[in-house]
């Protein structure tokens, strides 16, 4: 089924907002610094997991 070229027109808006979006966010930051920012984010989030467990087996 091909897409209408008004839906074509509304994903490359979507997709332009999106690219604006992650520029003003993660424009600032070169590869290392957001491999890093990933990671302590991931280390994060499987702390909190763990926490979350623990609290729930000692309830």
């Amino acid at each position: 089924m091909p897409l209408r070229d008004k839906t074509y027109k509304h994903l490359a808006s979507i997709a332009a907002r999106q690219e604006a979006v992650d520029d003003f966010v993660f424009g600032k930051f070169g590869v290392r610094e957001l491999t890093e920012f990933a990671n302590r984010f991931t280390a994060l989030r499987h702390r909190l997991e763990k926490i979350r467990l623990k609290v729930a087996l000692d309830f």
